[in-house]
């Protein structure tokens, strides 16, 4: 199974829709699909070699322009959903005074992203066409003449391949290593979903668990920054307590899922990784799919 080129376009029609269609102030869900769909362009692009190309490099600067705003409008939906969670008694107008803090910064947020989609939406929708029409013909081209040529392919197996190597990197994770080890987990993820169902499944699924746990550490510790900032204490406030608390919990438990996945795909136990080792066979399958 190569790339599925459904799969490999769907990003880009997902993306366009998303820019046509947005409100002033757009649902969660809204925001997510936009900001989802940028990350997965921006992966496909980079997959299939394509951002030394004049349309390529210039459809990911025009992409980052309103998948940034669109992050922070993510950010801020799902710390208002966690700090919705929080239940500590003799704490509720914190916890209201938390949420309203939220509420406010969401909705500047919204304000500049739906600023930077009516003013770069039009023209990224028409690089988006573009870029789609171009990659659909480079595949379709490669697969009737059964050319090793660019389908893209052999990029995205190369790129995949990397990626599972530079993940067995550092030795040891901690608090400063893991998001940006997050970034690389997700950037794997969104490749090897290239290849549709021919994909190694099982491997796919704990990079996502490690994707998420992660990413959900890393968002406690955004709340407890801004609950510094916005309530007004002199260190006695139960909820930021609370919070505290649930961010070392979410930490604990995201080093321990990414360490599992790293002894388990990639050869990495105990802190160390086997010197000159070649990727572990779940790797192998998932890469092979995509350049078969």
């Amino acid at each position: 199974m190569a790339l599925d080129t459904k799969r490999v376009l769907k990003p880009f029609k997902k993306l366009g829709k998303s820019l046509k269609k947005l409100p002033k102030q757009p649902r969660p869900e809204q925001v997510h699909e936009m900001r989802t769909s940028s990350r997965k362009v921006e992966a496909t692009v980079a997959a299939l070699g394509l951002e030394s190309t004049g349309n390529g490099r210039r459809l990911l600067g025009e992409v980052a322009r309103v998948r940034k705003p669109a992050g922070k409008v993510r950010d801020m939906d799902v710390l208002t959903a966690f700090a919705s969670t929080l239940d500590v008694d003799g704490e509720r107008e914190c916890a209201v005074e938390l949420l309203e803090y939220l509420g406010a910064r969401r909705y500047r947020r919204a304000r500049k992203l739906r600023t930077s989609v009516s003013k770069y939406g039009p023209g990224l929708r028409r690089r988006l066409r573009r870029q789609s029409a171009k990659i659909d013909k480079l595949m379709r081209k490669a697969a009737k003449a059964k050319a090793d040529g660019r389908n893209g392919a052999a990029d995205a197996a190369a790129l995949a391949l990397h990626l599972s190597h530079e993940l067995r990197q550092p030795a040891r994770l901690d608090r400063n290593t893991l998001h940006p080890y997050r970034l690389k987990v997700k950037e794997l993820r969104n490749i090897l979903q290239l290849a549709g169902d021919g994909a190694e499944q099982q491997f796919i699924k704990e990079l996502g668990k490690v994707k998420d746990v992660i990413g959900e550490w890393h968002d406690w510790g955004e709340l407890l920054a801004i609950a510094d900032q916005a309530l007004d204490h002199d260190g006695g406030c139960k909820l930021i307590g609370e919070i505290k608390k649930i961010h070392q919990q979410k930490y604990d438990e995201a080093l321990t899922i990414t360490n599992r996945m790293r002894n388990e795909y990639l050869g990495v136990r105990g802190g160390r990784g086997k010197p000159g080792a070649e990727a572990d066979k779940p790797v192998l399958i998932a890469v092979s799919a995509i350049a078969a």
